[in-house]
């Protein structure tokens, strides 16, 4: 029998099939969706329902060291104070906390919003700011606190990975930066600010392997030396091993593919989208809305979509103003699941530091194919091109 427990964090949408699941406590956080029978080692949070809290509280528990790479952390907003709070406070305690920043934006081929809403948010206030400063009062702030901090690698176009590890007991893989949008939950937008929030997933890797593993990858990043990641394992990590794991997630689908989607640039994965559908696959893509775009952007949209159009792909804008599609998602034959920060982008795939996870873990499935069901039931067909 099929049960499901509601948390004030997380509201898990009913109707969708899947197994059991409840509330679990990880490490002392609560509100996190994951498999009611274990031995699962991963959960998962939605955005915007969620925000910061599980962030927050994994930090404020963290008694040895603390790993962050981000590509974007707003500086001085209540979310997202509170997470900057909690990193000094842990400074103080004498964790070892290391943070990573992206140095440089818009490394992107064909995105159809360029960083949707949280860039234009960062360059408010009189929009002086240059792009590749927005991460500097952060910076600033962090390091006057005790924390060590550092420019992600500049081997790679941007870091575009969103990666959180405590104590070397586990991973926060996250599709959200530290921005309002991102994590600020149902709170009000400040003057001056859209009520746009995004639609994220955030998901607590407690895997000894993945763990260990993205230890090795941020401390290579940090010490700017090469780094290889496994051919194997549940791991897409960008520039190696994700364009080959995530065809062959696309590959590996009979049956439907369902996809949350910021970018469409990457010709390659788009054919192999179109590739399922041709041979009876349903495939759904939820992108953001293109009624917001330029007249130029949104003819450049759609000529990237005729084609998978033309070939039985859905592709479809999320039905409210107020929700932007952040998040980048496979789900395949309620089987396979992957959540990351990996666009459908050749910069993505071949040239940033991303990092994505690929899992069968049912209580991840059912949570965003959950969700996923809800909001393309309130989606919307693309707005024409101008």
């Amino acid at each position: 029998m099929r049960s499901r427990l509601l948390s004030a964090a997380l509201v898990l949408l009913t109707g969708c099939a899947g197994p059991t699941v409840s509330v679990a406590t990880l490490a002392g956080l609560s509100g996190i969706e994951s498999r009611q029978a274990a031995p699962s080692t991963l959960a998962i949070f939605t955005e915007p329902e969620t925000g910061s809290a599980p962030i927050v509280q994994a930090i404020n528990q963290a008694k040895h060291s603390i790993r962050l790479a981000i590509y974007l952390f707003k500086d001085n907003e209540p979310a997202t104070q509170a997470i900057e709070s909690a990193l000094e406070a842990a400074a103080k305690r004498h964790v070892n906390v290391q943070v990573m920043l992206n140095a440089h934006f818009f490394a992107s081929d064909t995105p159809p919003v360029p960083h949707g809403s949280e860039l234009p948010e960062l360059m408010r206030g009189g929009g002086t700011t240059p792009i590749d400063s927005v991460n500097d009062p952060v910076f600033q702030h962090l390091q006057s606190h005790g924390v060590a901090v550092a420019w992600t690698n500049p081997a790679f176009s941007i870091t575009h990975e969103k990666i959180m590890l405590i104590d070397d007991a586990q991973a926060f893989i996250m599709t959200s930066n530290f921005t309002r949008p991102a994590v600020a939950g149902s709170a009000s937008a400040a003057p001056g600010q859209t009520n746009v929030f995004n639609r994220e997933f955030d998901v607590i890797d407690r895997s000894p392997a993945d763990v260990a593993e993205l230890a090795r990858c941020f401390d290579a990043d940090w010490a700017r030396k090469a780094y290889t990641p496994p051919a194997a394992g549940p791991l897409a990590i960008s520039p190696v091993t994700s364009r080959p794991k995530l065809t062959a997630l696309i590959d590996s689908a009979h049956k439907e593919i369902l996809s949350y989607q910021e970018e469409l640039g990457d010709p390659t994965i788009l054919s192999h989208l179109e590739d399922r559908a041709k041979h009876g696959c349903t495939v759904k893509l939820l992108i953001p809305d293109n009624a917001k775009l330029t007249p130029a952007q949104r003819a450049k949209l759609a000529a990237i979509v005729a084609p998978l159009t033309k070939a039985g792909v859905q592709v479809r804008r999320p039905g409210s103003v107020d929700l932007y599609i952040h998040a980048k998602t496979y789900s395949v034959d309620n089987h396979q699941t992957y959540v990351g920060s990996i666009n459908i982008s050749s910069y993505s795939l071949d040239r940033n530091r991303e990092v994505g996870l690929i899992t069968d873990d049912a209580g991840i499935q059912t949570a965003i194919s959950g969700t996923f069901a809800h909001d393309w039931a309130t989606s919307l067909p693309l707005a024409p091109a101008l």
